[in-house]
C-alpha cells in the first residue's frame, strides 16, 4: 500500500469481505486521516445503521482521494456503491447526488451526468430553504452546462431551447449574485470566503464559453476578463495563483484576444501565466542576454509540442492495432506547470492545447521584442527610419 487510494481500496475490501458483528464497535483506519465526527452525527441522526454510517464515509473518503488521483472508474464505482446504500436506507443525498454527475461526466457519460443534474435542479428549486443550498444548486447547474457540451447538444443554439450551456451557467451566475448579496448582508467577510471566490472564477470562465458559443464575443471577453481577475486577487499560502485556476482562465483569454487581434495583450497575459514576462519585458528593453533565452524557450516549446503529438499519435496507433490493449491505469504526475512528453492534462487544460499556445505566443512574443529592442536602439541613436 503506497498511496492514500490504495489504502481506501484495501480497506473497503476488508470492509466488504468482512462480517457486520465484527464492525459494529470499530472506527475505521480511514475515518482517522481527517476529523469526520460532525458528518458521522448528521449520518447517525439520518437513520442509518451504524454499519452503514461506516460505508458512507470509507465512500466518500474513497471517493475524494479517486477524484485526487484522476481514477475516475473508482471514482464512479464509489458513488455507485454510494447510491446503493442509499437506496437500501431509503436516505436521499443531494450531495451525493451532484458527486455522481461529477464522476460520470469525468468519465464521458453526459447523458446519464445530466438525467441527474435536471432532476437535483429540479428537487433543490422546491426546497423552503433555497438559500442554504444555493451552492449546490450553481454546481448542479454547471455540471448541467457540462454534459450539454459534452454531448454536443449545446454547441446548436436553437430558438425556445429550454436548457442549453447559456441558460445553465447564466442561472449559475444570477444564483452566484443572489448568495453574494445574501452574504453581505449577513457579513462581509463571508462574501470573500475561499469557496466561493473559486467557484466565481469557474462560472465567470463556464459563462464566457457559453456566450461564444452564442457569438457574442464581446460578452465573453467581459467574463474571461472577470475571472481572469478574480483569480489574480486569490492567492494562496505562497503567493501564487493557484494553477487549476489560473491555466484554463489564463488560456480562455489570451486565446480570444489573439483571435480579435490584441497580440500583445494576449501575450502578455500568457507569458505572465507561463512564468516568461520577465524575460520577455528585458527583452523588449533591449537585453540581448533574455532575447536569446525567450528564442531557446521558443525553440523548447516547438519541441515539445511535437514530441507530446508524436507520442500521443503513436499510444492512438497502437490502439487501433490492438481493439484488446487495456490501458493500465497508472497515478497522474503533479505537474506545477510544466509540460513533459507524457503529459495529458496541466491546470486541467489539455496538455497539446498548452503546447500549441506556448508555440504561437513565444514566436509572436519573440517578433515584438526584436521590433520594440530595435525600435528604441534607433531612438536613442536619432536614428529613424528604416
Amino acid at each position: 500500500v503506497d498511496t492514500p487510494l490504495e489504502l481506501l481500496l484495501h480497506l473497503w475490501m476488508a470492509f466488504s469481505d468482512s462480517r457486520p458483528s465484527i464492525l459494529d464497535d470499530t472506527r475505521p483506519m480511514a475515518l482517522l486521516i481527517s476529523d469526520a465526527s460532525i458528518e458521522m452525527d448528521c449520518v447517525d441522526k439520518s437513520g442509518i445503521q451504524p454499519d452503514n454510517c461506516t460505508k458512507m464515509q470509507l465512500l466518500w473518503k474513497l471517493f475524494h482521494a479517486s477524484s485526487f488521483a484522476q481514477d475516475w472508474g473508482t471514482c464512479l464505482n464509489a458513488m455507485e456503491e454510494m447510491l446503493d446504500e442509499n437506496n437500501s436506507a431509503q436516505h436521499g443525498d443531494n450531495h451525493c447526488d451532484a458527486a455522481r454527475a461529477f464522476a460520470l461526466l469525468q468519465c464521458r457519460r453526459p447523458s446519464a451526468a445530466r438525467e441527474i443534474t435536471t432532476l437535483l435542479t429540479s428537487k433543490l428549486a422546491l426546497l423552503k430553504n433555497i438559500d442554504m443550498a444555493q451552492p449546490l444548486l450553481i454546481v448542479s447547474e454547471l455540471y448541467n452546462a457540462d454534459a450539454l457540451l459534452l454531448s454536443e447538444k449545446g454547441m446548436g443554439m436553437v430558438e425556445n431551447t429550454v436548457c442549453t450551456p447559456f441558460i445553465c451557467t447564466r442561472r449559475a451566475l444570477d444564483a452566484l449574485h443572489n448568495v453574494s448579496s445574501k452574504k453581505k448582508e449577513k457579513d462581509d467577510k463571508a462574501r470573500n470566503s475561499r469557496s466561493l471566490h473559486e467557484l466565481k472564477v469557474t462560472i465567470y470562465n463556464d459563462h464566457g464559453i457559453a456566450l461564444l458559443i452564442v457569438g457574442d464575443s464581446v460578452g465573453a471577453l467581459h467574463c474571461f476578463r472577470e475571472a481572469a481577475k478574480l483569480v489574480s486577487s486569490l492567492k494562496t499560502s505562497t503567493e501564487t495563483p493557484l494553477l487549476w485556476l489560473l491555466l484554463p482562465t489564463s488560456f480562455n483569454l489570451s486565446l480570444l484576444l489573439l483571435r480579435d487581434g490584441h497580440i500583445e495583450e494576449s501575450a502578455k497575459l500568457w507569458l505572465h501565466a507561463r512564468g516568461h514576462l520577465s524575460t520577455w519585458q528585458k527583452a523588449v528593453g533591449g537585453n540581448n542576454e533574455a532575447l536569446r533565452k525567450l528564442k531557446d524557450l521558443r525553440v523548447m516549446a516547438i519541441n515539445r509540442h511535437g514530441l507530446l503529438m508524436a507520442k500521443r499519435s503513436m499510444k492512438a496507433g497502437a490502439v487501433i492495432l490492438d481493439q484488446e490493449n487495456i490501458m493500465e491505469w497508472v497515478p497522474p504526475v503533479v505537474e506545477q506547470g510544466d509540460v513533459e512528453e507524457d503529459s495529458t492534462r496541466v491546470g486541467g487544460v489539455d496538455a497539446s492545447q498548452i503546447t500549441a499556445l506556448d508555440v504561437v505566443i513565444l514566436r509572436c512574443a519573440v517578433s515584438l521584442a526584436e521590433k520594440k529592442a530595435s525600435s528604441s536602439f534607433r531612438k536613442k541613436t536619432k536614428s529613424f527610419g528604416y
